[in-house]
């Protein structure tokens, strides 16, 4: 069922240096840097827009400037698309959560990270959500490795093997929905690592589990992979289409 996203305000995390993605980094923001020649930020904006999101607050901090330079040459109709880049300068996420809080005017926000690219479902994550009642939502992702794993008996027969399994295992990758009517409770925390820690110990955290593709760009390997994907994905699509 697709749910109103006009009651979501999207936050996407743009302040941090990007330290692992130097040299690329010394003169660009981690989410301007390109994956199959697009800025990573575009392709959470452009998710985003294609589930009916039209509120977007990007907060910034390292090289705000060319973060806003950036955001206001988006080439959509800004008149129905609402953006603001918010620099709240080199602090915990946390801080830079609460100073775009005072800015938002929906029900719900979602918290995107700057440096992660995935399909998930926002209709989906925004249903469960509501569904559930609680101060925040998590899409997770099971992890792949890899490597090829192995199992052996005790005397060193392998009696398993699998080349770069899914493992037993689920990360946090941002599209955190979080009901803005409870965030009262982010002004007790220093960090944001803090705040999803409480949330888990009160039950108050529950995960939306993404089976789709997701790649987070940290260093120079990631972004390598990320745009091989994207490169052979939109080549099937040329043949497909």
């Amino acid at each position: 069922m697709r749910t109103n996203t006009s009651d979501l305000t999207c936050l996407i995390l743009a302040g941090g240096k990007g330290k692992r993605l130097r040299p690329i980094t010394n003169s660009l923001p981690k989410p301007l840097v390109k994956v199959a020649g697009k800025p990573i930020i575009d392709y959470s904006i452009d998710h985003c827009l294609f589930h009916g999101v039209d509120k977007f607050l990007i907060l910034s901090g390292y090289l705000s400037p060319k973060v806003v330079d950036h955001v206001s040459s988006i080439s959509i109709s800004k008149d129905k698309i609402n953006f603001k880049v918010v620099n709240s300068g080199d602090v915990d996420i946390i801080e830079r959560i609460r100073q775009a809080l005072n800015y938002v005017q929906t029900k719900y926000l979602i918290v995107l990270y700057g440096d992660t690219i995935s399909d998930v479902n926002i209709n989906d994550i925004l249903n469960f959500h509501k569904n559930h009642n609680s101060i925040a939502t998590m899409a997770t992702w099971q992890i792949r490795t890899n490597f090829g794993v192995i199992k052996s008996n005790e005397s060193g027969l392998v009696v398993e093997y699998k080349e770069k399994p899914k493992m037993d295992v689920w990360i946090n990758i941002g599209y955190i929905v979080i009901s803005t009517e409870r965030t009262g409770c982010i002004n007790n925390f220093d960090t944001f690592q803090e705040f999803l820690e409480n949330l888990v110990k009160t039950q108050n955290l529950y995960t939306y589990q993404h089976n789709g593709f997701h790649y987070t760009v940290n260093n120079l390997s990631e972004l390598q992979d990320a745009e091989d994907y994207l490169i052979e994905m939109h080549q099937k699509e040329r043949i497909n289409g």
